[in-house]
């Protein structure tokens, strides 16, 4: 991974300010111990963008998207970062207080963390919450 991301010549990476997919893709390139040497080949940009970009070659690679955002894509090939490479990254949702129907809400949140939405996670490889 950290070779080619080295030899890569244009990578595109969520911007940080816009999206936690690009607070992780900085992890990776920390933890990889690269993130100065290949900082001038980076191009940030907002989450929506990124496929675009690859697809219409602006950029031969990227970090980010989340790999559920890239496999349900067809515009490009999707492959995710070995484990270890990477931090896992919470999602958390709430429920307003002005919510018009807590009560749905709160079991959409209740259905999201069961076993029935465990399953679609993994299939489209994600970790499930606990």
């Amino acid at each position: 991974m950290k070779k080619l991301l080295l030899n890569a010549k244009s990578i595109v990476s969520v911007d940080p300010a816009t999206g936690s997919a690009g607070v992780a893709a900085q992890g990776v390139l920390m933890k990889l111990g690269i993130a100065d040497q290949v900082k001038d080949k980076v191009k940030l940009m907002p989450v929506g963008m990124i496929l675009r970009a690859l697809a219409n070659g602006d950029a031969e690679m990227s970090l980010g998207p989340y790999v559920s955002d890239v496999r349900t894509n067809q515009m490009v090939d999707g492959y995710g970062l070995p484990k270890g490479a990477y931090t896992p990254v919470n999602i958390v949702g709430y429920v307003s207080s002005k919510a018009s129907d807590a009560k749905a809400a709160k079991a959409l949140l209740t259905y999201l963390k069961g076993p029935d939405a465990e399953a679609q996670y993994k299939s489209i490889g994600m970790m499930p919450g606990k």
